[in-house]
């Protein structure tokens, strides 16, 4: 009976000049936009609570169809979502997928996922940590706009494009480090990130845009790459802590004058010190040093136990959890290697002295290698 009835509704398509390749279905509570010319399967918006898991596949009457993409707004405002599985067979979310899911507290993206659209999580307020997988190449714009209880998140080093506020208002945000291949970062990028406190940006970086780390005053110390020419309105402006300013580029850039709100210790390339001390508002910090100078703390993990000891150029890491990644980064934000922990322990070669920067899982910690 139900092969008869497709029969007709397809053969009355047909002669009515109406396109009859997708179908729109629920099947186990989950609402699908079925594409018979492709095979495909779109999940839709619908009234979704609870846990929910995606399926690889579904079959509709003979056909049976792989689910690939999640649709725009598809959980937009299901405030009662508390986690969802995606299958490896998802290579697209579409815009504001998950907006407003406030209860949402845990989501695995798929290694097959390729592009998230605009806003795919904001205002999912319950949200902690993500760890995007290594097929995405760009971060779009309000991707994690007022996800205010996201702590850590994991970049892979794949991802070449941040859009416009991305990370903006992430109140609890504290540890992001920036991959190598990122040029440049958007307006509105960390505003109002008020917990972050560990930030690396890559060399490549040539522009800090308006308001990028506006009203960020828990940032006591940044790092402006030698490549940076460009530093926006209010960049910095609310970063109350900032004591500590590296600016490695040999020619001061041209600012203006509401870029920073404290002037406190700027460290410069010791033949270009002159330059800064007569160049606009750089010549307002109280002491303009040479890089030399520049402090070299230790900072411990916050939510990591690792031990690790440096004995000539290696650094050896114990306690870790088997499998977990150890990366090794140069303070421009030069990746310097990388190891997976076998039986708690890993170890990492440099030939970098000085202060290095190892991210272990979320977390990342200052390491002073002589």
């Amino acid at each position: 009976m139900k092969k008869l009835l497709l029969l007709f509704i397809t053969m009355f398509f047909a002669y009515s000049g109406i396109n009859a390749t997708t179908t729109t279905v629920v099947i186990n509570g989950l609402k699908y936009s079925l594409d018979t010319s492709t095979k495909q399967a779109t999940l839709v918006a619908n009234s979704y609570t609870g846990d929910i898991n995606i399926p690889q596949t579904v079959s509709y009457g003979t056909l049976e169809f792989t689910v690939t993409k999640l649709d725009e707004r598809c959980f937009r405002g299901c405030s009662s979502l508390t986690s969802v599985t995606i299958p490896q067979s998802v290579v697209s979310i579409g815009y504001d997928c998950f907006s407003q899911c406030k209860s949402l507290t845990a989501i695995s993206l798929p290694s097959s996922l390729e592009t998230l659209g605009d806003y795919t999580f904001r205002d999912c307020s319950g949200l902690s940590t993500i760890e995007i997988p290594s097929t995405v190449t760009t971060l779009p714009e309000g991707c994690f706009l007022r996800c205010l209880n996201l702590e850590s998140i994991a970049i892979p080093s794949t991802v070449n494009t941040i859009n416009l506020q991305c990370f903006a208002n992430c109140k609890k945000l504290n540890n992001v480090i920036i991959p190598p291949d990122v040029t440049s970062l958007p307006n509105y990028c960390f505003y109002g990130c008020e917990s972050l406190t560990n930030l690396i940006i890559p060399q490549t970086i040539t522009a800090l845009p308006d308001y990028c780390f506006y009203n960020c005053p828990a940032l006591s110390e940044f790092t402006i790459p030698s490549n940076v020419t460009y530093i926006g309105v209010n960049c910095f402006y609310g970063c109350t802590n900032l004591v500590t300013v590296i600016n490695r580029s040999s020619t001061p850039q041209t600012i203006a004058d509401n870029v920073f709100s404290v002037y406190n210790n700027l460290y410069v390339p010791s033949a270009s010190i002159a330059d800064y001390k007569q160049a606009d508002y750089w010549k307002n910090f109280s002491q303009i040093l040479s890089l030399e100078d520049a402090p070299s703390s230790i900072d411990t993990p916050t939510a990591h136990e690792a031990e690790i000891k440096v004995i000539d150029g290696t650094i050896y890491f114990s306690r870790l959890n088997d499998g977990e990644q150890v990366s090794l980064y140069s303070i421009d934000g030069t990746q310097l290697g990388s190891a997976t922990a076998n039986g708690g322990e890993a170890s990492l070669s440099t030939q970098t002295a000085g202060i290095v920067i190892a991210k272990i899982g979320n977390n990342a910690l200052k390491i002073a290698v002589k």
